[in-house]
Parts: C-alpha cells; sequence; structure tokens
C-alpha cells in the first residue's frame, strides 16, 4: 500500500468512497452481530464501516483504526459517536478478546502482510465473536475500465491483488484459527451524470490510476481517455453507469 495514495479523505469518499459505503451497508447486517456489541473497523477510512455500523447494528461501541490521519479527520467528522485512532493493522494497541466484532473493509488486500493483519483481528476477537472482511473481485473490481482501457493502448500499469476472490479471503481467515467462514459477493453501483462526471471522479481520487494516467505522454493519455469512454458511455451525453463487485467473508473465533 502506498501512503501517499491515502491522504486526501475527501478526494477519496468522492470517488471509491461511494462504492465503498454501499458495499459497507450490505456487509454490517449480513455479519449478524448482537446489539450492544463492541466493534473494531481496522483500516476505518473515511467511516464507511462505521457509519454503517452506527446506523444499523446498534452498536455499544465502535472503534476505528487507520494509518492516515487525514482520512481519519473526515471520518471523525462523518461518524461523531465513533472513537478514531491511529494505528498499524498489523499491529493492533489493543488486548486480547476485547470486541465482539471485529471488520476490514478493503484494506487487507493492500497490506503488505495481510496474514498478519487477520491473525491481529483475530487476536482481538472474543470468543464467540466475529471477524469480516471485504476485497475487491478479481474481475469485477472497481476501476476495472480504466485497467481494460491502459492495456489496449498498451499503457499497462495495473498493480493486481493477490486477494480478490472468495477462497482467499476464507483461506485468510481459517489461517488466523477463525471457524466457520462463509463468503458472500457484494455489488455496487454509481452512476454518473456523463462521462465527464465519472472522468472527474477517477483522477480526482488521487491514487494510482491518478499516478498512472499523469505519468502517460499526452498522446497516450488521449488514447487511454478516448477508449475509456467507448466503454463507459452508451451513447454521447448518457449517464454512466459504474458497477463493481467485491466478496466478504466472515468467521467466527
Amino acid at each position: 500500500m502506498n501512503p501517499r495514495y491515502y491522504t486526501d479523505g475527501l478526494a477519496y469518499d468522492r470517488s471509491t468512497g461511494r462504492w465503498s459505503e454501499q458495499l459497507a451497508r450490505e456487509l454490517v447486517p449480513w455479519l449478524g452481530v448482537r446489539r450492544d456489541a463492541r466493534w473494531l473497523d481496522v483500516g476505518c477510512g473515511t467511516g464507511a464501516v462505521s457509519d454503517a455500523i452506527m446506523d444499523l447494528a446498534w452498536p455499544g461501541q465502535v472503534t476505528g483504526i487507520d494509518s492516515s490521519e487525514g482520512f481519519l479527520e473526515v471520518a471523525r467528522r462523518k461518524v461523531p459517536g465513533a472513537r478514531f485512532e491511529v494505528g498499524d493493522a498489523q499491529a493492533l494497541p489493543y488486548p486480547d478478546a476485547c470486541f465482539e466484532a471485529v471488520v476490514s473493509a478493503l484494506v487487507v488486500a493492500l497490506l503488505p502482510e495481510p496474514a498478519a493483519a487477520v491473525a491481529e483481528m483475530a487476536r482481538v476477537t472474543v470468543p464467540g465473536g466475529i471477524a469480516g472482511l471485504i476485497a475487491w473481485d478479481r474481475d469485477r473490481y472497481l476501476q476495472r475500465d480504466y485497467w481494460e482501457a491502459s492495456d489496449e493502448v498498451g499503457a499497462g500499469g495495473r498493480e493486481v491483488d493477490e486477494i480478490d476472490s472468495a477462497e482467499a479471503l476464507g483461506q485468510l481467515l481459517t489461517g488466523a484459527g477463525l471457524r466457520d467462514p462463509q463468503a458472500r459477493l457484494l455489488t455496487a453501483r454509481v452512476t454518473f451524470e456523463g462521462f465527464d462526471d465519472y472522468w472527474e471522479s477517477l483522477l480526482g481520487r488521487k491514487g494510482h490510476v491518478t499516478a498512472h494516467f499523469q505519468g502517460q505522454p499526452a498522446p497516450r493519455q488521449a488514447a487511454i481517455r478516448e477508449s475509456l469512454r467507448r466503454r463507459v458511455e452508451r451513447k454521447p451525453g448518457a449517464k454512466v453507469p459504474v458497477e463493481a463487485s467485491a466478496w466478504a467473508a466472515k468467521a467466527r473465533r
């Protein structure tokens, strides 16, 4: 995970966050956690999952932890009832068995040591508690259209996630000593007013896509943009629906 891509929380919310919020609201009820539970949101980012927990799960306590203070500033404003702290997902600063539910959405695949992070999640989960994960699907991931357009014009550049399936998430959970893993495919859809609206959201994320595009010479930039337009714009001036899918997995300690 490149830290420079995870500093501007507002930019994240204008782009990836729009899908993250939908995924979070599917994930939280599916986890089936009892009321008044203590929740930990690992790699909480701008607070999409924490917000869904507060709205849908009747929690006793919600704690979010993330390495980006810029993201946490947005999370604190968005979810004032939760507590947010700077920390490392691979070395959680909490005692053993202190949360009934521990969740991490769209984070573990980006970490240097995913297994270490999930082992930490298991460590802080109470016996009988639940741990949950989300990761983009290998074939229906967000920004797929951009990377396919880039490949079409010879620009390449996509960094492939190794954790991109129900099987990979299940192996992480059972490898951490958790039991009875289950998985479910979640899908989110955002509709843009037109191609320019979509393009602004795509580059406004200030992540790997933006860095890749800005690193291309002008003719190739134009080629990527036009290839992408052909993929997502059904007719000139039409609205642009963008759908992406991710796997959710859960298991008990």
